[in-house]
């Protein structure tokens, strides 16, 4: 109850009394004295148990998580002091891995806090927590070092990370968050369809936190993972005005451009491409959107030899036709931008000099698929970004040849 108490003071006193009963060392049972609390503190119920008291008693059937109420207090003194425990907990826990992907979520929250001070002591926990990991798993880490293997030679991967991240995560503290993730990845994804908007921009804050830590192993079930996006971005266009002073549709998009960075385009076209054109496939434009910010957030050398399909597949009725509605033809036409861009004419004529594809033909076909399925637009913005793309195609075309 004092965790829930009014009174900050009361709270924090109530967290330091929390830390130190949980991490009193049990030596004959090599854990924790007080670890069977942090079931409690987080409301676990397991789901073949049944307390008899409930049946007696209305208040013993209910299961409050109190740490998800510290992770969010208004007080953020409170949410300092709750980082810090889970700080403790993480790292001085003697039987701390079977609490690990019970408590790292909230931690990884706590990096995408509002006060620069939470953020910060968040990124130390998990360095800290993953210079433990290197500790503990030492050979396998002295394998990584000799062998010079760490990701792909292809991605830059201190580029476009989302705040507070100014570099790429220790490599400890990225396989850390990698091995917790897999227990409750699906249901962070089940959160981006809550009724609440406030939850489900929680859950793609946390997404986008997971994806800097997690990188391309965060997307080996990608068609399951769109399919949660096409979701949650349906209900966020259907309730634009609504929520939108909290922008959840701005998160996911995030969380899709930084995605792109680690996934080759024959993936996700494969996957988005059927669901885009086939006319009884509900939340078409939800994947239109989809596709739009995977293309923004992808290196363009690896969108060269896809580009021909991408702006026929963006062109087409289905993105920009009149029933296309405002938003999916807003990021259509913005996707084209991209792809059209001028300082890419090189990488673009390169790759189809090496192809039976006529480039000027493509590029012909796409100037006409703009002018006639946007005569009927009268938004400034839409028609703005139409001649922007028809001017950047032409350039192109002039550049190349």
């Amino acid at each position: 109850p004092n965790c829930r108490n009014r009174n900050t003071a009361v709270i924090v006193a109530a967290m330091d009394l929390l830390e130190a009963s949980i991490i009193v060392p049990d030596r004959a049972k090599r854990k924790g004295a007080g670890s069977a609390a942090i079931a409690d503190l987080v409301g676990f119920k397991a789901e073949n148990s049944l307390s008899i008291a409930s049946f007696y008693d209305s208040q013993y059937a209910v299961s409050v998580n109190i740490l998800a109420e510290l992770s969010s207090h208004r007080n953020p003194r409170v949410r300092l002091r709750c980082c810090e425990m889970l700080q403790s907990l993480l790292i001085n826990l003697p039987d701390r891995y079977d609490h690990e992907q019970r408590l790292l979520p909230y931690v990884l929250l706590f990096i995408n806090d509002t006060v620069a001070e939470v953020q910060n002591a968040a990124l130390t926990c998990v360095d800290k927590c993953g210079e433990q990991y290197e500790r503990d798993h030492s050979d396998e880490f002295i394998e990584r070092r000799q062998l010079g293997v760490d990701g792909d030679d292809t991605v830059d991967y201190n580029t476009d990370l989302p705040k507070p991240f100014k570099c790429r995560p220790r490599v400890g503290a990225r396989l850390f968050v990698r091995n917790n993730t897999s227990r409750f990845f699906l249901t962070v994804l089940d959160e981006l369809t809550n009724w609440r908007a406030e939850t489900r921009l929680r859950s793609a804050e946390l997404l986008l936190v997971l994806t800097v830590f997690c990188e391309e192993h965060l997307t080996k079930d990608l068609h399951r993972t769109l399919n949660y996006f096409a979701k949650a971005i349906d209900i966020e266009m259907a309730s634009h005005h609504e929520h939108e002073h909290l922008r959840v549709i701005d998160q996911i998009e995030q969380v899709l451009c930084l995605v792109a960075k680690f996934v080759d385009p024959a993936i996700y076209l494969k996957l988005v491409r059927p669901r885009i054109m086939e006319d009884s496939f509900p939340m078409q434009g939800s994947f239109v959107v989809i596709l739009a910010s995977l293309i923004k957030g992808a290196p363009f050398h690896k969108l060269c030899s896809h580009w021909d399909e991408l702006l026929s597949l963006v062109t087409s009725p289905k993105c920009i036709g009149a029933f296309a509605g405002r938003k999916v033809r807003l990021e259509a036409l913005r996707s084209l931008c991209y792809s059209a861009s001028g300082k890419n004419s090189e990488k673009i004529a390169a790759c189809f000099k090496n192809s039976s594809i006529d480039m000027s033909q493509a590029i012909s076909s796409c100037t006409h698929a703009l002018g006639e399925m946007m005569a009927d637009a009268n938004d400034e913005t839409i028609l703005a970004l139409n001649k922007e793309c028809r001017d950047r195609l032409s350039a192109l075309n002039n550049a190349v040849e």
